[in-house]
């Protein structure tokens, strides 16, 4: 699946935290991606038994005050090994920053800088 997102977001550093909360034992989190004005929030809840329920949604307007939840589109649902994804979000993110360093990605997303911390924090055994 390809989720579209924009510079004016800081969806790396949202989808650390929430994987920070997943690995600290939380049974439920969600992020978001910005688009312009459209995007897509990923619900992760249900956690038992290493295992979790994952739902991407995909919403017209995320930006509105008044329907922002309004409309939302399903695009997205299965259960997932809760260590296996907190494994591959952190590959990915140790992938990105191997690949752009952190001035490199401050210079792509302009507004947001890496999310060291948050990749810190995914790096540690709970």
């Amino acid at each position: 699946m390809h989720i579209r997102t924009s510079y004016i977001g800081d969806a790396l550093k949202n989808l650390l935290a929430a994987t920070v909360d997943l690995q600290l034992g939380s049974s439920a989190t969600f992020t978001h991606f910005l688009d312009e004005p459209s995007g897509h929030r990923m619900f992760f809840s249900g956690v038992a038994d290493n295992a979790m329920y994952v739902q991407i949604v995909e919403f017209d307007d995320l930006y509105s005050e008044d329907n922002r939840w309004a409309g939302g589109v399903p695009r997205w649902h299965g259960r997932v090994s809760v260590p296996h994804f907190i494994d591959a979000v952190r590959a990915m993110a140790e992938a990105v920053l191997e690949k752009h360093g952190e001035e490199g990605y401050l210079k792509s997303w302009v507004h947001a800088p890496f999310p060291s911390r948050e990749l810190a924090l995914l790096q540690r055994n709970p």
